[in-house]
């Protein structure tokens, strides 16, 4: 749950196999918004939206909105094994593979 206290996002995905546990420490999480359960639901908790459901009802087709170079593309946490875990963002160019 550290990961979602370190940051300043609201929206939490998690696997199924998880929601009993995101569930139980929810109440210690005042930021989190919206939580989306990723893999087989049961038994949907309130407030939790299903990532399948979401496709079900996604348009077939999707136009990808150009992006700004600098835009973050990846956010990584570090392990935390000499403190706090922490956020790392990579930019769109560092994020890229290397040419052949």
């Amino acid at each position: 749950m550290w990961t979602v206290r370190g940051t300043p996002g609201r929206p939490l995905a998690a696997h199924t196999a998880v929601t009993r546990k995101v569930e139980e420490n929810r109440q210690r999480l005042p930021r989190l918004d919206h939580v989306l359960l990723v893999g087989p639901v049961h038994n949907q908790p309130p407030g939790t939206v299903s990532f399948a459901e979401l496709m079900k009802r996604a348009p077939e087709e999707y136009a990808v909105p150009p992006a700004d170079p600098e835009d973050m593309a990846l956010l990584h946490f570090t392990s935390g094994t000499t403190g706090t875990p922490r956020a790392s963002s990579m930019g769109r160019p560092t994020s890229r593979p290397a040419p052949p």
